[in-house]
């Protein structure tokens, strides 16, 4: 066999390996979870058997990113439809991820609790949003979500709530969404150096009462993935399910999944 043929057949076997690495890698979505608080009087027998208002989540800004701007990772339909327009300058317009995130979070959230029976009977995001709007309470739901990341709820806020959704137990979450990128690193010959896309969502919840205004648990949920070259990024909705699975896990350990 000559010099040529066998550079020919190297070249070629380079060319299918390489094809090979791009279709066929796809990233590990890994998660994991975190309970900050819980009160000592807590009990998961009268939250699985009690009534809960889930609030919509509230998408975050990122740490150390810049006000109005938002990790872009593309989401599957039929969420895109959902998406509002965000005026950008002049006649330039953009969809607004968080609106995106956001749907996509409350549907989670939403589908791992009814599959765990978590709560026998829970007022859905949808239906909170209309019970505080029949009740007149839309302006005090607006500075709610705008006041609650950095002061929390407060007792007259909870009792209000509580009353007008029917509910004793009020679970409030908040989601952030984040994206870092690394500069180019060593890897094979063929791939002239690589960044990896480290790719996160976090969902924080807070469990009330609203019969006492007690806080009763707090805890977070994470779904990740390091991203490479070759590989193909996994949905929004396969990490942000691990998110809310770990976020569930830590809220009620004793509780599988049926």
């Amino acid at each position: 066999m000559n010099a040529k043929k066998i550079h020919t057949m190297g070249t070629a076997m380079l060319i299918l390996l390489s094809l090979s690495v791009f279709w066929g890698c796809s990233p590990k979505i890994q998660g994991w979870s975190q309970e900050s608080f819980r009160d000592p009087d807590f009990q998961h027998q009268a939250i699985l058997e009690g009534n809960m208002a889930i609030f919509p989540v509230m998408i975050l800004e990122a740490p150390g990113e810049k006000p109005g701007k938002f990790v872009e990772m593309a989401p599957t339909a039929p969420y895109a439809r959902d998406v509002t327009q965000l005026e950008i300058s002049g006649d330039q317009k953009t969809s607004d991820p968080r609106e995106v995130y956001r749907i996509i979070l409350n549907e989670m959230l939403l589908d791992n609790m009814q599959k765990r029976n978590v709560a026998q009977q829970m007022v859905t995001p949808g239906d909170v949003l209309k019970r505080i709007n029949d009740r007149g309470l839309s302006p005090a739901y607006e500075k709610f979500i705008q006041d609650f990341p950095r002061i929390g709820l407060n007792g007259d806020q909870i009792k209000k709530f509580g009353e007008a959704l029917g509910c004793r137990y009020l679970l409030i979450s908040q989601g952030v969404v984040t994206e870092y990128k690394s500069e180019a690193s060593y890897t094979l010959v063929w791939s002239f150096g690589r960044k990896s896309t480290l790719r996160t969502i976090k969902i924080s919840s807070q469990i009330w009462d609203t019969r006492d205004g007690s806080h009763l648990w707090e805890g977070s949920g994470v779904g990740y993935n390091q991203l490479s070259l070759y590989e193909g990024a996994p949905l929004l909705e396969e990490m942000a399910d691990q998110a809310v699975k770990k976020l569930l896990d830590a809220m009620i350990p004793t509780l599988s999944e049926q």
